[in-house]
Parts: C-alpha cells; structure tokens; sequence
C-alpha cells in the first residue's frame, strides 16, 4: 500500500465516524479518511489505480479516497462523504492548499438531495434494527443479543433524520451535533433508550421532514456542470505544475 500512496498527492486528512458527530466513546476506534489526486496515468492509460484503498485495524479504520470518489458521491448527496467536508475543524486533521480549495468550493455540493439521502436510509434501515445488517458482523450480532436491537443502527437513524431537518431549516449541513443531542445519542448508543421510543423519534422526525422539506432553501440538485469544470480546472492546473521534465 505504502508503494503506491507515496507517488499521490494526499490533499486531505479528515477524522470522520462517532469523532466527527461529537457521539464518541471511551471504546471507539479512530476513522480517518484521506483524500488523493492519483497519477496522471489513472486518468490517460489503462493502468489500473483504484478509487479506494482500505488500512484497517483493530484501533483505527483508515481509507484512501481519489478525489474523483469523493465529487461523484458528494454530489449524489451522499452523508458519509459530505462528512468528509464538513467535519468540525477539530477534526479537519491536515489539508494542503489544493485541500483548502476544496473546501471553499464544498458548499456547491449541498442540495435536497442530501435530505433525500437521509431520509432513504432511515426509511430503508429503520425495520432492520432488531435484526442488524449482517449475521458475519459478530460485533453487530453481540450488539443486538445485549440490547435487544443494533444501538448503532438506531443512532444513525435518528442522527440522520436530525440532520436533515436542521438541513430543510437552514440549508446548514453540520455532522458535528451539539452537545444537548449528542447526549441523548450516546444514551441510545449504551442501549439506555426503548427501541419503542427511539422509533417514536424517528417517525416524528420523518413526519417533520415531509412537511419541512419544501421550504429548504437549497437547490433540488447540485450544478453538476459547475462542479465538474471546478474539478478539471483543479487537475488540470494540478498536473501542469507537476510535469516531469
């Protein structure tokens, strides 16, 4: 792994996970993403370089992410990725200048359809809490025979809901919650809430979206146009100042 990353320009170094949503615990491990242009012949030969590469273990979840990955899932709207802009500056751990650049330009990739992605997940994951995603997660299976139901799972649903909410309100995406909300997800983490209440919350909180959402002042979609020529403008003055020779 350390043969390849050495020749990528790492533009971004983010802590995301439990850290980034202020909902850590004393046992939760470190996420990290870094962020990459890969070498020019990713995008002119047919060499193959992969979008992702993975550095997983037991204390800390590292993944590698071109910057190619990270425009295309951030303009589906996708949470996890959109996190990796929006972290609280605690947790934005390193950025170079072409790093910083892309974080000016992060507001451009915020529309309804980040509220759009909330909502699918919940809505789509909400009935599996008591049967969890997978029976080869023995973490997620420990998890539901202690509490009864995925504790992670119920986290994440009513985190996200929150999140689009504030997101239809103000058109602010803010992964880092305040502490009066982080307090009651951290409760639900340690198994302290009913599964009743916590689809109680999460069906109020669709409800209030369904009503909300048409008041977002956010675009229905991001300017894909926009982001692209940003994104070629970008390599394209990356690789001109890099030429060899």
């Amino acid at each position: 792994m350390e043969k390849r990353l050495k020749d990528y320009n790492i533009i971004l170094k983010t802590r995301i996970g439990s850290h980034c949503h202020n909902i850590n615990m004393p046992e939760s491990d470190q996420d990290i993403r870094y962020i990459f242009i890969p070498t020019i012949d990713y995008y002119f030969s047919t060499a193959l370089q992969h979008d992702m590469i993975q550095n997983k273990t037991e204390e800390k979840d590292e993944e590698y992410w071109s910057i190619n990955k990270l425009f295309a899932l951030c303009i589906k709207g996708n949470p996890s990725s959109l996190n990796i802009l929006f972290a609280h500056s605690k947790d934005q751990l390193e950025s170079n200048d072409i790093g910083k650049e892309v974080l000016n330009f992060r507001y451009n990739f915020l529309s309804r359809r980040t509220v759009n992605q909330c909502l699918g997940y919940t809505v789509s994951q909400i009935h599996k809490l008591e049967i969890g995603r997978g029976t080869k997660e023995g973490k997620r299976i420990e998890m539901i025979e202690k509490y009864g139901f995925d504790v992670k799972f119920a986290v994440h649903c009513v985190m996200l809901t929150n999140i689009a909410i504030e997101l239809c309100k103000t058109g602010i995406y803010r992964p880092y919650r305040p502490n009066s909300e982080a307090v009651y997800l951290k409760a639900i983490r340690r198994g302290e809430v009913p599964l009743e209440d916590i689809r109680k919350q999460v069906k109020s909180n669709i409800e209030t979206i369904e009503v909300i959402k048409s008041i977002c002042p956010l675009p229905e979609e991001p300017d894909e146009a926009l982001i692209n020529n940003f994104l070629i403008n970008l390599l394209t003055n990356y690789f001109n100042l890099n030429k060899k020779g």
